[in-house]
């Protein structure tokens, strides 16, 4: 063979492969079996949503998701204040307020608005500042760089136990994506532990040539990568849970994640009031916790060594009633209604029902409640 019959074999394998792969990347994305890339890295936050991303997410339930230019799923409008006679809440929170699983008017960012109707004479406009991975530390950062130029009149902060105690301390395990943190420093001072900008998980995602923007780019590399799964919810140790949560700490390392998350809490309160704005949190739900089996419930407890699964709402709670901050958990309204209509208020028939995040009965039962909670407290009075 000569060495011009080898190249033109070459070249013409070449264009072949390049034809095949356009039209697998064109087939994957027209049958619809993406796998989107909603976040990017970000030097202060760890990473956030892309502006303007778009995809059906189906790792976990079915919705089509888009994050507006604003940067978020649930914000719509640009930063500024809000018109006269217009109530603003800005809603924080991590995955089950960014909420992929359902429909954007499905989620409790989406429904909230109309449930508060009842109570108040203000036009309500909720700002659903929701970021899937997001604990405490990055929500606080995401509130005095973003947040507080929307001049909300209430912020709402949800706190999801499961993973939030742990994705604030850098020594326990789960929190796997690089993220600022903040240790409690003198007289309960924060300080901001910014060590994963020269992390090299973050260094490789942000310097080009990056394997992570190449499969930003590639739904069918996206789509390959996916075929591992994302759990199917098979057991109830899910990912990204962590279950020491549910007891006492018998530790330092969990001592210190509890004391980070509390003085986090407490300065986020302390912020948010300095601007002017009231302040609220509300726990949410676990899925062991909610379910409506009691056997269930109390397997997974003796198995944890947990005296009881309230554990960490009561927690939150007591600290707020020490720290001067409202607290709503979720937990016992959503037990007794899963209890009493036997429902599952977590799960999706392509994962499995009983585990991860809320589905749409959730997310109504949530919103109902947190805007019940809203009204008689009187957190919804008149906007400025």
């Amino acid at each position: 063979m000569t060495r011009d019959v080898l190249l033109k074999q070459l070249a013409l394998g070449l264009v072949s492969t390049t034809v095949s792969i356009a039209l697998a990347e064109l087939a994957v994305r027209l049958l619809g079996l993406t796998d989107p890339a909603f976040r990017q890295p970000d030097p202060v936050l760890g990473w956030t949503p892309v502006p303007g991303a778009t995809g059906r997410w189906a790792r976990e339930g079915d919705a089509l998701v888009t994050i507006t230019e604003h940067g978020f799923r649930g914000v719509d409008v640009a930063p500024g204040p809000p018109r006269e006679g217009m109530l603003r809440i800005a809603l924080v929170g991590d995955s089950y307020i960014e909420a992929r699983q359902v429909a954007r008017e499905a989620s409790i960012g989406g429904r909230l608005a109309d449930d508060l109707a009842a109570c108040t004479s203000d036009h309500v406009e909720v700002l659903a500042f929701g970021v899937s991975g997001y604990g405490t530390a990055q929500e606080y950062l995401l509130y005095r760089e973003r947040i507080a130029a929307y001049q909300p009149d209430l912020v709402v902060l949800a706190f999801l136990t499961g993973n939030d105690v742990s994705d604030n301390h850098p020594g326990v395990p789960g929190a796997s994506s690089p993220r600022p943190y903040f240790a409690v420093g003198p007289d309960d001072t924060l300080v901001l532990d910014a060590s994963f900008r020269e992390s090299e998980s973050f260094v490789a995602r942000t310097s080009p040539p990056s394997w992570e923007r190449v499969l930003h780019h590639s739904q069918l590399l996206r789509a390959l990568s996916s075929l591992g799964g994302h759990g199917n919810g098979a057991s109830r140790g899910e990912l990204g849970l962590s279950d020491e949560v549910y007891a006492e700490p018998t530790n330092d390392l969990w001592r210190d994640a509890w004391a980070r998350t509390e003085s986090l809490v407490r300065h986020y309160a302390h912020d948010v009031r300095a601007d002017g704005a009231r302040f609220a949190v509300v726990t949410l739900t676990n899925a062991i916790q909610v379910d409506p089996d009691p056997s269930v419930r109390e397997r997974f407890r003796e198995s944890v060594h947990a005296v009881s699964l309230d554990y960490p709402d009561r927690r939150i709670a007591d600290a707020g009633a020490r720290d001067g901050y409202p607290v709503l958990t979720l937990l016992d309204p959503m037990l007794a209604y899963a209890e009493a209509n036997d429902v599952q208020l977590h799960g999706f028939p392509n994962t499995a029902m009983g585990t991860g995040h809320w589905n749409e009965r959730g997310h109504e039962l949530a919103s109902r409640t947190l805007a019940q909670w809203l009204c008689d407290r009187g957190l919804v009075a008149p906007s400025r």
